[in-house]
């Protein structure tokens, strides 16, 4: 897994060149989106321009102010691989539980549009307190990005349906004993008038998650790679790749047509 601190990357738009053999792994972008027209556009074209084999899943959490039939033409356009809508506004931990179980690539990140956390200090309380439960040492619990392999992230048992899926998925991964790698990034945050939507309530919210993610069960499975591949050692060989899967929109979702 790597843990992207302190808070979500600026996609720029003219991504370096790709890594040597980038054309075998497929990455999974999922992005959870609520009433996000005036953003989702911009987005997801940036995402489009890294060069790397994606699967961009969007799964519209129950938007009312456009976004669905924007994301409907944007998938259309070929700029969403798979779209999935939510009936009713959920959550983002249940979008991110959504996309989590339809996504078939090597690797999974989360693309989030929430852009800023809580103030500094209350950011820094809630990650000492996550880090002493998991020893672990992150500087930035509440980060958006996480990229994990699909295959771990789809063993984890999930519940949070709102913003405790941050602590908890940083629980889950502590406890499954993956190794955790952390690496700087940098970021814009956005106001409540561009679409933030976290609040105070929220950061009360992650204290009791911290607690029962970490406290409590179900506890993952301890994680054992069913196959580690040397890309550089591997890389004569034809046909190492990841291919795309239909699968059919998990219970109490429906896929755009």
């Amino acid at each position: 897994m790597v843990v992207k601190s302190a808070g979500p990357v600026v996609l720029l738009d003219e991504p370096s060149d790709p890594p040597r053999y980038a054309d075998r792994i497929t990455l999974s972008v999922v992005i959870p989106a609520y009433n996000e027209v005036r953003t989702a556009e911009v987005l997801l074209r940036r995402v489009r321009k890294v060069p790397l084999n994606l699967e961009v899943i969007v799964v519209d959490d129950g938007s009312t102010d456009g976004t669905r039939p924007l994301l409907e033409g944007l998938r259309d356009e070929g700029l969403v691989d798979r779209l999935i809508f939510h009936e009713v506004n959920r959550g983002k931990g249940a979008a991110l539980q959504t996309a989590f179980r339809e996504a078939t690539g090597d690797v999974v990140v989360v693309e989030d549009r929430v852009l800023f956390f809580w103030h500094m200090v209350g950011n820094r309380f809630l990650t000492l307190l996550s880090n002493m439960l998991t020893d672990l040492n992150l500087t930035d619990m509440e980060t958006c990005y996480k990229m994990v392999r699909r295959e771990l992230l789809q063993s984890l048992p999930l519940s949070a349906d709102r913003f405790g899926i941050e602590p908890e998925l940083t629980a889950r991964l502590a406890q499954s004993g993956a190794r955790i790698y952390e690496v700087p990034i940098s970021y814009h945050g956005r106001s409540y008038e561009e679409g933030k939507k976290i609040n105070w309530r929220d950061g009360v919210a992650a204290l009791w998650y911290i607690a029962r993610s970490n406290l409590g069960g179900p506890r993952p499975p301890r994680w054992t790679p069913t196959a580690v591949i040397s890309i550089e050692s591997e890389a004569s060989r034809p046909g190492i790749g990841s291919g795309h899967q239909e699968e059919p929109a998990s219970p109490g979702t429906s896929e755009a047509p």
